[in-house]
């Protein structure tokens, strides 16, 4: 599953993932660094989870990393919840 956001005819982000058994697997969402803090990335979020939802999975996972930017508050802000803490990255999860 990929998702981009387009400013004109410019990729300025973008989420992908893949569906698994029981679950679906958000490998990372990307904005351009000029991009950050405008909303871009929960945009993304918001659609790959519409898509997601038509898998009919019950829930989104995602290894969130810890750095060189600790992206955990993101998606807790978007209702994930964290589910296991390793050194580099930390498991968040939602049900869908």
């Amino acid at each position: 599953m990929y998702v981009g956001c387009y400013k004109q005819q410019e990729l300025i982000g973008i989420a992908y993932g893949f569906v698994k058994k029981n679950a679906v697997i958000l490998s990372g969402i990307a904005v351009k660094h000029e991009y950050w803090k405008k909303g871009i990335g929960t945009k993304l979020l918001s659609f790959f989870e519409k898509q997601a939802k038509k898998t009919e999975k019950k829930k989104i996972s995602i290894g969130a990393a810890n750095s060189p930017i600790n992206v955990v508050g993101f998606y807790e802000k978007s209702g994930y919840k964290v589910v296991k803490r390793y050194k580099k990255y930390t498991i968040v999860e939602k049900e869908i």
